[in-house]
């Protein structure tokens, strides 16, 4: 029974001066109650503004942190792609490492300009090193497509037996079955080395089983 019920019940009892004995101590239970109540369903607006104000900050915070990192990644992609271009083959050959080492962390998805510039270095560039490195770092993508194709037209086209070893071996991982066109080319080129013809006739063998 509510307070307010049970003073009408017991209105009559009640004068101005003294409460009844009887009536009191249920009286004074229906007020704890009524207390305990209220205390209860006051509101503390200083303990919401807190604690809305803590959510603000947890989500600021997150979105300048994602802002800077992607930030540091595209900082990271420019200095790389500007890397790969100087005319130090040394230089170039770092940058294509630190491709190769950071693309897990730091490349989610191929950054096309990087890759087009990969695929410069893989068919033009003057030092054997840089194009194995280049090899190594394309190969860490083998779902695409494109990828695939430049290391089989690399393969048709190069001459350098360290390179030529380095495409075969690579592409053989790959179990890329349009390899065996120019491996093919290879083991019947009279002009190739023992060793690269050998690489190849072993690979022909790994693709056909």
């Amino acid at each position: 029974m509510s307070l307010e019920k049970h003073i009408r019940k017991n209105k009559e009892a009640f004068d101005d001066k003294k409460m009844p004995e009887r009536s009191q101590p249920a009286f004074e239970q229906l007020l704890k109650k009524e207390l305990h109540t209220s205390s209860k369903q006051k509101i503390n607006p200083i303990k919401y503004l807190a604690v809305a104000a803590s959510f603000a900050l947890i989500f600021a915070s997150g979105y300048f942190y994602n802002a800077s990192i992607k930030a540091a990644e595209k900082e990271n992609r420019e200095q790389l792609l500007f890397s790969m271009n100087n005319e130090t083959a040394s230089e170039r050959l770092q940058a294509v490492y630190d491709f190769g080492e950071d693309y897990k962390e730091d490349y989610k998805k191929e950054d096309e300009r990087l890759i087009q510039r990969l695929f410069e270095l893989l068919h033009n560039d003057s030092s054997n090193n840089v194009k194995i490195a280049t090899v190594d770092a394309l190969t860490k993508f083998p779902d695409n497509e494109e990828i695939r194709l430049q290391l089989i037209k690399a393969l048709e086209k190069e001459k350098e037996p360290l390179v030529q070893i380095k495409l075969i071996q690579s592409l053989t991982v790959l179990r890329e079955q349009r390899a065996k066109e120019p491996l093919q080319q290879i083991i019947e080129d009279k002009e190739s080395f023992p060793v690269v013809r050998g690489n190849a006739s072993l690979a022909m063998n790994k693709l056909k089983n």
